[in-house]
């Protein structure tokens, strides 16, 4: 397949439960890209498998980000975001 990598900059945040941040992660991460022409010719190919559910378009990606104990200022959440980079 022809597909390129798309940059991508992963931010974990840990919330407390009045909504100040915790600890902070980043770390870079790559996404396979596919150019529009390839994605549109694949989904053609690949829409009767999409549709029943065979197949599926979805990518995963497995980072350690945080290791972060629970002490005395207890965990509300946990906030993931993934921005593009130039």
């Amino acid at each position: 397949m022809f597909y390129s990598r798309l940059f991508c900059q992963l931010t974990a945040e840990l919330l407390s439960v009045n909504g100040a941040v915790i600890a902070k992660s980043s770390q870079p991460c790559m996404l396979k890209f596919r150019s529009i022409p390839i994605r549109l010719a694949r989904t053609f190919l690949m829409g009767f498998p999409l549709l029943i559910g065979i197949t599926q378009e979805t990518q995963m990606i497995s980072i350690e980000m945080l290791k972060h104990k629970e002490g005395t200022r207890r965990t509300e959440a946990i906030r993931v975001t993934l921005a593009p980079r130039a």
